[in-house]
């Protein structure tokens, strides 16, 4: 499959895809696809099969916000330097659908707008299809004014509000290139352990964003944990909970955005085999000074911790293989899916997001599950946050098994994610 934008020539093929993809009362005509290709064909996203034209995506630029009826009439309303990319149609002829194409268009005229320096995209579905769009990042702003074919529109938007804010933060510590000064990619920082604590949080005179702002939007991933100084490990607990990192200086306080996720991985010792005492040469109070410097507050705002057990020979020679990015990737998809549909009129989109309220409001447990909890919170000191957490975590397990309800195994697998702690902090 190749994808290329269009011209003149490709007149005839457009408004055939068209034809097949829309009913009579909602599709353009050749007429109407001469002109908007006189004015905008580098804004046609074509997908061809060797020489078939099997997909594509259309539409105007304009300094407009909305979506209007009069722009599918009006090709010449077309602005090259506006701030928002349209999109009229996404087309893919019927026998090629279900195969990821319309997304690979999406997905290229994203990237295009982004390269253009678009303020976002904008174009209008049926409620069917919200979901769908969701996954590329577009929010759901209501029915739309448009009555396009007699039908119920709804217009959503996608902005790149995200990358100017990350725009602003690498401006800021000096990281931006030259040649590509924008940001379009989430960030990932892994900072080596020797790192110090002002680098982690930012500082300074002037104060600058540390590796913790640097990471806002994206992953802050620390390898070989307890190698990092405790007092740096400590910076960590404020800006977890808050979202935010705050420095104090002589001239005043300074709040640095910090929403990130947190990513690490550690060995249990300095030598890597506790608890195995036939091969750990560390001492008790080795293993337990290691441990020390991850505080249990600093544990307790860690979602999912997990132990990978030593591979044997056999396993790394067997080429068996487990299930694939794919099929992991689709099932992910799906559960966000679902949240966002959950919490389209809270504001947020994933269970993360959830307060304390929210949470008694979506998170409900089925009776067993509910003295599940109950039982592990008599037996483990877990903290109220603790509680939050597990709930959050349960009904994003019940998510990926499309479960409305929170069963007592979706609290088990959850609860499990934090045992981790138990067996080596006691």
């Amino acid at each position: 499959m190749r994808i290329r934008t269009a011209d003149l020539s490709d007149l005839k093929e457009i408004a055939r895809v068209e034809a097949a993809c829309f009913p009579a009362a909602e599709a353009a005509t050749e007429e109407e696809f001469e002109k908007r290709l006189t004015f905008y064909k580098d804004h046609f996203w074509l997908m061809f099969e060797e020489e078939k034209l099997i997909a594509f995506v259309d539409g105007m630029v304009t300094n407009q916000e909305d979506l209007t009826d009069e722009m599918y009439e009006k090709a010449e309303m077309h602005d090259e330097k506006g701030d928002w990319q349209m999109i009229f149609g996404v087309n893919t002829l019927p026998s090629y659908r279900k195969h990821g194409y319309a997304g690979e268009l999406i997905k290229r005229a994203i990237t295009d707008a982004k390269e253009q320096g678009r303020k976002g995209l904008v174009l209008t579905c049926k409620d069917r299809l919200i979901s769908y769009y969701a996954r590329f990042g577009f929010k759901n702003e209501g029915v739309s004014e448009s009555v396009h074919g007699n039908v119920v529109w709804n217009q959503m938007r996608l902005t790149f509000d995200e990358g100017l804010e990350l725009t602003k933060i690498y401006s800021i510590a000096g990281l931006l290139s030259r040649g590509d000064p924008l940001i379009r990619e989430r960030p990932f920082r892994s900072p080596h352990h020797t790192c110090s604590a002002q680098a982690l949080a930012g500082g300074g005179r002037n104060p600058r964003p540390g590796e913790i702002t640097l990471a806002h939007r994206g992953v802050l991933f620390l390898d070989e944990m307890p190698e990092f100084s405790r007092r740096s490990l400590e910076i960590l607990r404020q800006p977890l909970e808050d979202k935010v990192i705050r420095i104090s200086r002589v001239y005043g306080t300074y709040d640095f955005p910090a929403d990130f996720m947190l990513c690490a991985a550690m060995n249990p010792c300095p030598c890597g085999h506790y608890p195995d005492m036939n091969r750990c040469r560390c001492t008790p109070a080795q293993v337990m000074q290691y441990l020390g410097r991850i505080s249990q507050p600093l544990l307790d705002r860690l979602d999912l911790c997990a132990e990978v057990s030593p591979v044997d020979f056999e396993g790394l020679s067997s080429g068996r293989k487990g299930e694939s990015t794919q099929t992991i990737r689709e099932r992910v998809i799906c559960a966000q899916d679902i949240q966002r549909e959950r919490y389209k009129i809270e504001g947020i989109q994933f269970n993360g997001e959830l307060s304390g309220a929210q949470i008694e409001k979506y998170c409900k447990m089925e009776k067993d599950a509910r003295q599940l909890l109950k039982m592990a919170f008599q037996n483990m000191p877990f903290s109220a946050r603790a509680y939050h957490r597990i709930l959050k975590v349960a009904r994003t397990i019940a998510d990926m098994e499309a479960t409305e309800s929170i069963h007592r195994h979706h609290i088990a697998e959850a609860l499990s994610y934090r045992a981790f702690d138990k067996k080596y902090w006691n």
